[in-house]
């Protein structure tokens, strides 16, 4: 695995690319017409307000790696008028590859659902670890998955992708215990001379601008970076409180209270990306992403070797095998329903029928032509291209902001 090493200008997209070997799911994947009778449909790993996300095998490749199959309801995208971010969550996963991301290999959809198949990385959430280490994180350990979740940011915004939605729960930790993000749902491609004024994030970790409505850009990505920095090392973030509204209130007056046991370099580097002024914050001056990578925080951090996968995760997630779910919470609402014993979610059965109006809102979703359209070569051209409750405090879980 090579990666770019170049110090050319912060806004380059090739300078954050990291080249990846080829999975052998992509190959099978990439250009088959896909139907979901293909696959066999095990456990839940992950539910929405409009999705699901399930294991998933090839039928017809016997001992074929597993794979995230994300299911959206159709009837349920369209009653909330989410049409246009699950168009444009696809379109945005279509562009990415990159080895702290999670991969999208094809879509493909029927008269109900529309499906999304989606690189499977099992080692839980980084939720998870930070919850057991219950503000007890090291230095270190913090600068580990900083530097990881810091190379997906500098990805992503080179080619003006906004994530808009960086939390814990976004970020998977794979096999060896390397961070994987997910959840596009809130990602917009917003240009750097453009702003977007939708109101939307998870309220903990969206910025001022955002409920503002100033209109905000990139510089989102960086302030919702100093609240996740914050959290691993802490085991809570910064602007808790009991609802959306004490929460808002406490990002708009801005006072950030580091412990005074937090690390001085550690300290600094978040005071600097919590800055109100979007403008002012770290990652959104001159040197853009550089200024975060140049920081004292990450002195003596080797990036080269970070990018090529070479840092030794702090832990190692104890699963026994690819097909190992162990690490993820377990959904309720299963039953034995369909042949072959495999597990349904009640429910699922039942049909969600869409109009052909509403049909027409999806056209050209799936990935392997199955619309009347030669989609193939333009897939493959795009697709590789050259808060849970803390332990230590008393801020509930709130509901992400709709829009």
């Amino acid at each position: 695995m090579g990666c770019s090493s170049s110090s050319a200008a912060a806004d380059d997209p090739l300078d954050w690319t990291c080249e990846q070997p080829d999975p052998p799911l992509k190959a099978l994947v990439v250009g088959r017409k896909w139907e979901v009778k293909d696959l066999s449909l095990h456990t839940v790993i992950g539910e929405g307000m409009f999705s699901r996300v399930r294991i998933a095998k090839v039928r017809d490749t016997p001992g074929s790696q597993p794979i995230a199959l994300k299911i959206l309801k159709k009837k349920d995208i369209v009653k909330m008028q989410q049409v246009e971010h699950v168009r444009q969550e696809k379109e945005i996963l279509m562009r990415l590859s990159h080895p702290f991301i999670v991969q999208m290999w094809g879509t493909f959809q029927d008269e109900e659902c529309l499906y999304m198949m989606m690189e499977f990385v099992n080692g839980g959430e980084l939720h998870e670890y930070i919850q057991l280490q219950a503000g007890a994180t090291a230095a270190s350990d913090c600068r580990f998955y900083s530097s990881e979740i810091f190379l997906a940011l500098a990805y992503l915004h080179a080619q003006d992708i906004v994530h808009r939605d960086l939390k814990p729960q976004n970020l998977l930790l794979d096999d060896r215990g390397h961070v994987k993000l997910t959840d596009f749902g809130f990602a917009k491609s917003i240009p750097k001379s453009e702003k977007s004024f939708t109101l939307v994030g998870t309220p903990e970790y969206v910025a001022p601008e955002i409920i503002t409505k100033d209109g905000h850009t990139y510089a989102v990505d960086w302030w919702a970076f100093g609240i996740l920095t914050f959290e691993i090392l802490m085991g809570f973030t910064p602007f808790c409180g009991e609802n959306m509204d004490s929460i808002f209130a406490n990002v708009l007056e801005g006072n950030v209270n580091c412990p005074k046991h937090m690390d001085a370099q550690a300290r600094d580097l978040i005071t600097k990306l919590l800055v109100q002024d979007p403008a002012k914050r770290l990652g959104c001056q001159k040197s853009g992403s550089r200024g975060v990578q140049r920081h004292p925080f990450f002195k003596g951090l080797d990036f080269q070797a970070a990018r090529s996968r070479k840092l030794t995760p702090p832990f190692v997630p104890s699963v026994s095998g690819a097909d190992d779910t162990s690490m993820f919470v377990k959904y309720a609402g299963t039953d034995e329903g369909k042949a072959g014993g495999e597990k349904v979610p009640l429910g699922e059965e039942q049909p969600h029928h869409v109009s052909e109006e509403e049909q027409k809102m999806f056209t050209r979703f799936s990935t392997n032509g199955d619309e009347g359209e030669p989609q193939e070569a333009e897939w493959k051209k795009r697709l590789y291209p050259p808060p849970k409750a803390s332990l230590a405090t008393n801020c509930p879980e709130v509901a992400e902001v709709t829009f």
